[in-house]
């Protein structure tokens, strides 16, 4: 927690006056961890960086349009590090090329959040409705089959997904 969340919180204490003079964006890299509540998977990093995701939507209610701040939570990324846990073996991952120009596009265009690869943005109704994934075996079914398809236009990925979370609920 000293390092992941209020190392973040010091240094964007001490680094706010720049941006607001500049109008400038901060942009938070957490994890798609601080999105879902996986009890068995990186419990701890999981409590770190939903902290990292609550404290910076806070400060952006508290900035309002002073300064533009985009929550980064990326998934598998393909690194030296997930090659080394063995990460890369069990889902599909992203290039840190592709997932580094998503993150400049969409700072630059003022969102709010990105979560990246694509793919995993169908998990984001588990968020929404509060579902775990360890008390919906059918959602996380579907979800896997969906990454299979992750070809498919974002627009017929969100139309899926909604259809998919509505069969669901």
């Amino acid at each position: 927690m000293a390092v992941n969340f209020w190392g973040t919180v010091f240094s964007t204490h001490l680094a706010v006056p720049h941006p607001l003079k500049t109008k400038g964006k901060i942009v938070v890299i957490a994890s798609i961890f601080g999105w879902y509540p996986f009890s068995k998977i990186k419990h701890l990093q999981c409590k770190q960086k939903a902290a990292l995701i609550s404290f910076f939507e806070t400060l952006r209610a508290e900035l309002g349009s002073s300064i533009g701040i985009t929550i980064v939570t990326p998934g598998a990324i393909k690194t030296k590090v997930s090659q080394a846990m063995g990460l890369l073996q069990l889902v599909s991952a992203e290039s840190v090329e592709r997932c580094a120009k998503a993150i400049v596009k969409c700072a630059s265009g003022g969102d709010m959040y990105l979560i990246e690869p694509s793919w995993d943005r169908v998990l984001f109704p588990l968020k929404v409705f509060q579902l775990s994934l360890g008390t919906l075996p059918t959602a996380g079914f579907l979800v896997c089959k969906l990454r299979l398809h992750s070809h498919l236009p974002s627009s017929s990925l969100n139309r899926s997904m909604l259809i998919i979370f509505q069969e669901i609920i």
